[in-house]
């Protein structure tokens, strides 16, 4: 079952409505991110009610049991955007096991930058006018308001986190960081900061992931696949055969 804590917005009345309906769009990531961001068909971005508990879950702990194509990759675009633009000064690492794992985090937050000009005028630029985006030998971005960015993959040693101090830490594919990368993952977040896990489980149980899902510390979601809205009794047999039926670990980690 999902534990969870909503994030509260409620504002003081010494505000103008304007006022309060501005903070409330900042205060809120998923409210800011459907003001802000975009469907790849150019629809406004809306989430989905599991989505929204997601993001406006405020607890400073929070870690997913998910399975494939549930909207985890919308979730993590929209923090990292939401926190960079609403927090000048700040710094955050998203983090997954390879290079790949980010790649396809890294394309909707490259996708939303260049859909929305509020966006794009928050991208700091270099003298020559070209936005502060670096590449190699990590993907990074620096905001106008001082806000920074980082990409990291953790390979076997977590080596790309030494030497990184952030004041948020999002993991994707978590359940696939070795031991050795999460000792160095660890060191990386300020006191004080959230940090947010992601992952489909893979059944080890000597791994820190899998300890803090069962940790009561952490604040725990759970979004099988069948949550997502596209779910159909045909995806649903295309898998079953795949995985070999509903009691196999393919059908148990993934679905």
């Amino acid at each position: 079952k999902r534990q969870s804590k909503r994030r509260e917005t409620s504002l003081p009345d010494a505000f103008s409505p304007e006022e309060l309906a501005l903070a409330e769009v900042l205060l809120n990531p998923a409210t800011w991110g459907e003001t802000t961001l975009c469907n790849r068909d150019g629809s406004p971005r809306r989430y989905r009610s599991y989505q929204r508990d997601d993001l406006e879950c405020d607890a400073a702990r929070i870690v997913h049991k998910d399975g494939r194509a549930v909207g985890k990759t919308v979730d993590l675009a929209t923090l990292v955007l939401w926190f960079a633009f609403t927090h000048p000064g700040k710094s955050a690492l998203v983090a997954a096991p390879f290079q790949g794992h980010l790649d396809t985090i890294i394309e909707e937050v490259e996708y939303q930058l260049g859909e929305s000009e509020a966006l794009q005028c928050s991208v700091a630029c270099k003298a020559n006018g070209s936005p502060k985006i670096k590449r190699k030998p990590y993907f990074e971005i620096q905001f106008t308001n001082a806000a920074k960015v980082y990409f990291r993959p953790g390979g076997t040693g977590g080596y790309a986190f030494r030497s990184l101090h952030v004041d948020m830490l999002l993991v994707d594919e978590a359940a696939w960081l070795p031991e050795t990368a999460w000792e160095a993952l660890r060191q990386c977040l300020n006191p004080g900061g959230p940090f947010r896990v992601y992952s489909t489980p893979n059944g080890l149980r000597d791994t820190y992931y899998y300890r803090i899902t069962q940790s009561e510390t952490w604040t725990r979601f759970q979004w099988p696949s069948w949550i997502a809205p596209d779910w159909s009794p045909e995806r649903e047999k295309e898998l079953v055969e795949f995985y070999g039926g509903r009691d196999t670990p393919g059908w148990q980690h993934e679905v």
